[in-house]
């Protein structure tokens, strides 16, 4: 059996949101096999929202940011970047989501916003 890495399955599934069927199939598909092979169900992962915040912050308790500034660099990228590609672009309106419902982000997360940024602007 794998180690199961939570962000590996997310990443797998952002990338299941491309245009391409044939690609978004195959993400798909491959979290199932991921989610199969370390014996987990979708509904262990699914939850009703009232403690998906506790859930992300089981992986890295500690990790403070500055949420205003997270939002702003969010936004800028959001509404005024062109240059952002259709992935970059899902990406960041996923985490602007997430944060908006959930008030946090990883401290990975939060990285990725940072360099994204840092590359545009």
């Amino acid at each position: 059996m794998k180690k199961f890495s939570t962000e590996k399955l997310l990443k797998i599934l952002q990338l299941s949101t491309t245009d391409n069927d044939k690609e978004a199939l195959v993400c798909i598909r491959t979290a199932n096999k991921i989610l199969k092979e370390n014996n987990i169900q979708w509904k262990d992962l699914i939850h009703d929202g009232s403690n998906t915040k506790d859930y992300f912050q089981q992986k890295d308790k500690k990790f403070n940011f500055n949420k205003d500034e997270i939002l702003s660099m969010l936004e800028e990228l959001l509404y005024d970047c062109d240059d952002l590609s259709d992935s970059q672009n899902n990406l960041i309106d996923s985490m602007h989501s997430f944060l908006i419902t959930h008030n946090y982000l990883t401290e990975k997360q939060v990285n990725t916003i940072r360099n994204i940024y840092e590359r545009y602007f």
